[in-house]
């Protein structure tokens, strides 16, 4: 007898599990979450005890509840972008696209995998406000993780049909998104992303009516507010998708091949002269640094605009509450951790998409090719130094401290940020994936040295400058799969 065939959505969810058990098997992927889980968990009890008992009848929340707030719409913006990828362009997409999978099970398995990175999110902020418990702020603590898991639910469904919605308008060729043309699909998230931020923040006015005094007509109001537009996106995501799906993936496929003049002066005929501080760089290294920014700069937009509102956000909160709204080892460390949390240009230089291996067929020696890494690096960080130095030297210098305070703070977190370029190259060159752990580890140990003696940061920086130095050259490994 033979045997029924199984479900389409039963085989792709296994075979999604079957990818997250194979690599939670793996010791060095289970390892850095474990250790990114522990770090998170050691931030939030350097920051959050201090500030779990300023609430008040007016702020019940308290600067906790903002911190949720912020991180949560942080996550918006990165899962916003990122269901435009899943949808279309990363992962297994484009393998299933030409399967004979019907729209049904295709939208329900998409659906669970945005969910599931989202649920990972929610559990790493759990841990990173988990330090509210041991103070006894659990209602504090409850609506912290209740404002991110609003935000997973909110962002998923609004990006969900936002994007399936443009994409549907697009093939009806509606008026409404005709002044976009094919940038359209980029542009989606934008949308997502400013209707999120504000249900995100409905939904943190209602854990403050719930702390302020209960399941109140406020609390009742937003909630049902959230349930209802969660609801709506999905079942009206479902329909787009199951009508439209394959129609709007052809558009998409055609729309991202269009390739706008981007300015690569290195696919132009004869050599372009070099400026600023290509200058000061010899010649056989010319070629090779402009070629690694160039790329960087294109693959790494949204990374660096995020660092530039983390900046701004940061400058924001300390003209609002002033410079003790941070711990100071906390403060200076983070240039350097948003840095390669965001942007993290040490290993974006390293994965597969900037080095597949061509240049290993070159008559360049291997060294060179780490050095012009080296290089990009360094100069992407300087750049990204500068929000960061104005940020922290003007939200400083506006307290009590001081301007000199504030400028002397500023360039110790310059420092910080730029004096681990170094070794986070040469961790870059051997595993890419490892470079965001160990800039979060090396965020975390300078804002513990500087908690416990605020100028020994500068030793600090300095011992990691002159061990990139003093070790011996590493030449670049085989590209990274």
């Amino acid at each position: 007898m033979a045997q029924r065939p199984q479900p389409q959505l039963s085989l792709l969810l296994r075979a999604a599990a079957c990818r997250w058990l194979a690599l939670l098997k793996r010791p060095r992927p289970l390892l850095a979450i474990l250790a990114t889980l522990l770090l998170l968990a050691g931030l939030g009890s350097v920051l959050l005890p201090d500030v779990a008992n300023t609430a008040s009848h007016d702020d019940p929340g308290g600067p906790a509840l903002e911190m949720a707030f912020w991180f949560a719409c942080l996550y918006c913006a990165v899962a916003s972008f990122r269901i435009m990828e899943a949808l279309f362009r990363t992962g297994d997409a484009r393998i299933l696209a030409p399967l004979p999978i019907r729209p049904a099970p295709l939208f329900i398995y998409r659906l669970a995998s945005s969910l599931a990175e989202g649920v990972l999110a929610w559990i790493g902020a759990a841990f990173f406000f988990s330090a509210l418990l041991f103070v006894g702020a659990y209602a504090l603590f409850l609506a912290a993780i209740w404002v991110w898991f609003a935000a997973i639910i909110l962002s998923t469904a609004v990006g969900f049909a936002v994007q399936l919605y443009t994409g549907s308008a697009s093939l009806r060729g509606e008026q409404s998104l005709s002044a976009f043309g094919p940038m359209g699909f980029a542009v989606a998230p934008g949308i997502a992303l400013a209707i999120s931020v504000t249900l995100v923040l409905v939904q943190k006015l209602v854990a403050e009516e719930l702390l302020r005094s209960g399941f109140n007509a406020g609390a009742r109001f937003g909630l049902g507010l959230a349930l209802l537009v969660s609801v709506a996106c999905l079942l009206a995501a479902q329909f787009w998708f199951r009508r439209d799906f394959h129609r709007i993936f052809a558009r998409f496929l055609e729309t991202d091949l269009f390739v706008p003049d981007s300015g690569y002066a290195y696919f132009k005929e004869g050599p372009s002269p070099a400026k600023g501080f290509e200058r000061l760089l010899p010649q056989d290294l010319l070629l090779l640094v402009r070629k690694d920014r160039l790329q960087l700069r294109r693959r790494a937009t949204l990374g660096y605009l995020l660092v530039w509102g983390a900046a701004l956000g940061c400058l924001a909160l300390l003209a609002a509450r002033g410079a003790d709204a941070l711990q100071f080892g906390v403060l200076l460390a983070l240039p350097l951790l948003s840095t390669a949390l965001f942007a993290n240009p040490w290993g974006a230089l390293w994965r597969p998409e900037l080095e597949p291996g061509i240049a290993a067929s070159l008559p360049v020696p291997a060294s060179r090719l780490t050095k012009a890494k080296k290089i990009v690096s360094l100069r992407e960080s300087a750049g990204l130094a500068v929000p960061w130095f104005l940020s922290i030297a003007i939200g400083v210098g506006m307290d009590h401290r001081g301007w000199v305070w504030g400028l002397l703070s500023a360039f110790i977190a310059v420092a910080i940020l730029l004096s681990a370029n170094g070794i986070l190259c040469r961790v870059a060159a051997r595993d890419a994936r490892l470079s965001l752990l160990a800039g979060l580890l090396l965020s975390a140990s300078f804002a513990a040295t500087i908690t416990l003696v605020w100028h020994a940061a500068i030793t600090l920086a300095i011992f990691l400058a002159a061990l990139d130095l003093v070790l011996p050259r590493q030449a670049s490994p085989e590209p990274q799969r």
